[in-house]
């Protein structure tokens, strides 16, 4: 598991900020809406203080069985001619990581880090084309999962917010077809773990939701503090059913719908003290 730290630095330290975490764009299937795609970017583009991170499945390409069915086959590289079967493959999706690349790229000044999803290619070397766009953004590698330190601070002071932020893609973290089983799922299966907002993907869901706890404070005057904690789930890009098409939703047994778009965080702190925070969550279609 990964721990990564990212800084933002914001005017002041009552000064609201955005969350943008994205996922399962497949922006190479038949499904994939193009327009909402460009509109996020806009958003995030378009957003001062904010925070983007990429939650995998940026191309359709292949799940993980597939990729597992490519390694079966030993001959690669062997005999007289030692012939390379997949050069042109790997070439190929080096190309599609540059093009997708230079999506980000309007954003990458804003974007914490890159994860992998449950689709992505993996080159000879053991690299992966997610890795090869984080090089090109000169963004952080998020792995398959782990933790993001989100450090906020005015203009040379000290952090005056420190947000834990849980995230994975989300594969084998869900339940069922409805929302409320969805979230159930996702407060259950991160029961063990300590965080402030836990920021999942993959079942083309888009929701946000607070379960917050009661404590007292470590330092300081004795009294009930409420801490919130967030559950996102990032929504997609890509249609679930397409006219004229067999689409996997539909192959796998007329699945829901996909819920198009992202679910935005904005994190508020209150001005009399900045250490408390409210989270708000919009979803954009």
């Amino acid at each position: 598991m990964i721990v990564l730290d990212y800084h933002l630095t914001v005017p002041t330290e009552v000064t609201p900020f955005s969350l943008f975490p994205f996922a399962c764009v497949h922006a190479d299937s038949e499904g994939h809406v193009a327009s909402q795609w460009q509109a996020f970017l806009r958003e995030v583009q378009q957003t001062k203080h904010c925070v983007a991170m990429g939650l995998g499945d940026y191309y359709d390409w292949l799940r993980t069985h597939a990729r597992e069915f490519l390694t079966e086959y030993k001959a690669d590289g062997m005999g007289k001619d030692r012939q390379h079967s997949f050069t042109e493959l790997h070439r190929w999706r080096r190309k599609r990581a540059k093009d997708f690349t230079k999506e980000l790229w309007p954003i990458r000044d804003k974007l914490a880090f890159l994860s992998l999803g449950n689709h992505h290619h993996i080159f000879p070397d053991g690299t992966n084309d997610v890795q090869e766009m984080c090089r090109e953004l000169e963004c952080q590698y998020g792995g398959h999962g782990g933790f993001l330190r989100l450090y906020v601070s005015s203009p040379k002071r000290s952090a005056h917010i420190v947000l834990n932020i849980l995230y994975h893609h989300g594969e084998r973290i869900g339940g069922g077809s409805t929302m409320g089983g969805d979230i159930n799922a996702m407060i259950k299966k991160s029961e063990g773990w300590e965080f402030d907002i836990l920021m999942l993907a993959h079942n083309h869901k888009k929701h946000g939701s607070h379960s917050p706890i009661i404590g007292v404070p470590k330092r300081g005057r004795g009294k009930l503090v409420e801490i919130p904690k967030a559950y996102v789930r990032a929504g997609c890009f890509v249609r679930g059913y397409v006219e004229g098409c067999v689409t996997y939703a539909e192959a796998t047994g007329l699945m829901n719908p996909t819920a198009i778009g992202n679910v935005r965080v904005d994190v508020i702190p209150n001005k009399k003290d900045h250490h408390t925070l409210e989270y708000t969550f919009k979803t954009y279609y």
